[in-house]
């Protein structure tokens, strides 16, 4: 009977252990289970995460787009704050898409993301120049540029007018109209037709009944009007390159 019992306990032992490991592989089944819940979970979030930012940047581009668009048709400085606003705001989410598809082991599309993300700053670099070429240039007749020009135009027209001599006022309505050109088609060749009138306008003043003090003025005025000229020309030439390249 002892030997029996002794037995016994020891398959009484053994079931418990027997138990007891049942109960810690069940556990550990349940913990693998949890854990590989957890990277699944993880997955699935972090793809959720790169999805909805890969909608998010697609909708801030449109938007940016359509900001820059506003601002070369209307001079609207408000649009080109928007449309630098919203640049940061899609270079932020890129970086953090770029950081979610590092973290779901997706090199070829990091690659990808990276290449855009050089893209992006290239655009919003030619961008930014348009910007300060624009307002260099003058948002409206009356700044910039622009408005120098028009002052300048404006006083040796007026001079001329009141002079009455027909041969300068031909030769100035000529130079306009060759500004007026370049502003429409920004081409190089209308420069060079201006400096061939100036040349003639300045004969001109040398040949016409006026006094000596009228021709120094309108010498004068003939420096600044071309000075002004020549300085949007090249600014607007400057521009239509980087709207190009952009």
């Amino acid at each position: 009977m002892r030997g029996f019992s002794f037995r016994l306990t020891h398959k009484v032992v053994a079931i418990g252990i027997v138990g007891i490991a049942g109960v810690m592989l069940v556990g550990g089944i349940h913990v693998y289970g949890e854990s590989s819940m957890a990277v699944y979970r993880d997955t699935a979030q972090n793809a959720q995460t790169i999805s909805e930012l890969s909608s998010k940047i697609e909708i801030e581009l449109l938007e940016g787009r359509r900001a820059e668009k506003d601002f070369l048709l209307r001079n609207d400085s408000k649009k080109a704050d928007s449309q630098i606003n919203i640049a940061k705001a899609v270079a932020a989410d890129v970086d953090m898409l770029h950081g979610k598809v590092v973290g779901a082991g997706r090199p070829d599309l990091a690659r990808q993301i990276e290449a855009m993300r050089t893209s992006l700053k290239q655009y919003q670099a030619h961008f930014l120049a348009v910007v300060e070429l624009k307002r260099q240039l003058g948002l409206d007749e009356k700044s910039g540029l622009e408005g120098r020009l028009r002052t300048s135009v404006h006083d040796i027209e007026s001079r001329v007018d009141q002079l009455h001599e027909s041969p300068l006022m031909i030769t100035m309505l000529r130079m306009r109209r060759h500004e007026k050109d370049f502003m429409l088609r920004r081409d190089a060749k209308y420069g060079e037709d201006m400096k061939k009138r100036a040349s003639e306008f300045s004969a001109g003043i040398e040949n016409a009944n006026i006094p000596e003090a009228a021709k120094t003025e309108l010498k004068q005025k003939l420096v600044d009007y071309q000075r002004d000229f020549f300085v949007w020309m090249e600014t607007a030439l400057t521009l239509a390159g980087e709207l190009r390249a952009g």
